[in-house]
């Protein structure tokens, strides 16, 4: 088996691992339970199937809420809980009651219907002021006249807490499917969704009724970051086919090798043609050599290069000193004058070290 089959087999892999782990955020998104009597899912004579439908008719922002309370944010300005059979009823947890009463603080309206087992709890931890009846007149201004022939003024209650507030409704099958049609009710099931403290979408709370959407490691990250990590992966799997098929032949890197001595004593005086250096290394060389003649002699270092040739014993030795001061006044002298100067400013050294002065 070749590299390029191996590097299929590996994409193939991961695309079918992509898809299944798309089709289980689906499933898990769209799970069904059974119907529940005060669920917005039952459209059964017990159910809030058609509370909902109206918000929705009347264009309200309706959702279903099935998550735990810490997952409540302030998209939602509003929460509808009703009671939910025992047998369907989710564990409110401790961190469920804290959640949902700092939400409240924050603005959010909480609707109460018929018996929660949770109210008292959140009650507790909230501490709201005393809840008082709303007001047959408060119903009347709403345009509320007639609820139904026996009950014209229900059971309801409100309180506030920070910035947010809690309405209960002490009977949950006021609103339910069968009974929403009757009298005013219908405009009552509106004006309750409409009474919130900030703007914001009207949830029905489906967790009670056994509708809880599973959290996943991809739910508990922001979106912007779980879009880098799959943006991350697939510069991963890009480089990995990159790596493993070849698109052309390959590219041998040129050996590299240490220069020869020519080679860098060319290179070194292309540098100084190319900083203009020559006349600055004559120039330099000059002054050298006849601080050191002077000095052999005793003179000073001043002294012009006329008398200081004079000293010199040997008319070679003169006639080097004098071809060093020549090509050294040349303003851009070329490599030949360079080297002419370069190789008197040698044979003078060499000779003043061996004394081959005459001192007068």
């Amino acid at each position: 088996m070749n590299s390029r089959s191996r590097i299929f087999e590996i994409l193939f892999a991961l695309a079918g691992m992509v898809v299944l782990t798309v089709l289980n955020m689906s499933h898990s998104e769209h799970e069904t339970q059974p119907s529940t009597p005060f669920s917005s899912f039952d459209d059964g004579p017990e159910g809030y199937h058609a509370w909902y439908e109206l918000l929705v008719k009347e264009g309200l922002d309706v959702s279903r809420f099935s998550q735990r309370a810490a997952f409540l944010d302030a998209s939602t300005a509003t929460l509808i809980v009703a009671e939910a059979p025992a047998e369907f009823a989710v564990p409110v947890l401790e961190s469920d009651v804290v959640a949902l009463a700092d939400w409240i603080r924050e603005g959010g309206t909480l609707i109460v219907l018929g018996n929660v087992s949770a109210f008292r709890r959140i009650a507790d931890e909230l501490k709201p002021s005393p809840m008082r009846s709303v007001s047959s007149m408060t119903l009347r201004t709403a345009g509320i006249n007639h609820l139904d022939a026996a009950s014209k003024s229900p059971s309801i209650r409100r309180a506030y807490a920070g910035r947010g507030a809690i309405i209960y409704l002490a009977d949950a099958r006021l609103l339910t499917n069968s009974r929403i049609s009757r009298g005013d009710r219908a405009r009552f099931a509106f004006w309750l969704a409409q009474t919130r403290r900030r703007t914001g979408n009207v949830a029905f709370d489906e967790t009670p009724h056994g509708y809880l959407t599973a959290v996943h490691w991809w739910l508990l990250f922001p979106r912007t970051l779980v879009a880098a990590i799959v943006a991350g992966a697939i510069i991963v799997i890009l480089a990995m086919v990159g790596a493993g098929i070849r698109f052309g032949p390959p590219i041998h890197p040129v050996q590299r090798r240490d220069p020869s001595s020519s080679e860098y004593i060319e290179a070194v005086a292309s540098l100084f043609a190319r900083a203009d250096a020559a006349h600055k290394a004559l120039t330099d060389a000059l002054h050298s050599v006849a601080r050191l003649i002077a000095k052999r002699v005793g003179l000073p270092d001043d002294v012009p290069i006329g008398i200081l040739a004079d000293r010199l014993a040997r008319p070679e030795l003169r006639a080097a000193l004098l071809e060093l001061e020549n090509v050294s006044s040349i303003a851009s002298p070329d490599a030949a004058n360079l080297i002419r100067g370069i190789a008197s400013a040698r044979l003078l050294r060499k000779e003043i070290l061996t004394n081959e002065l005459r001192r007068g």
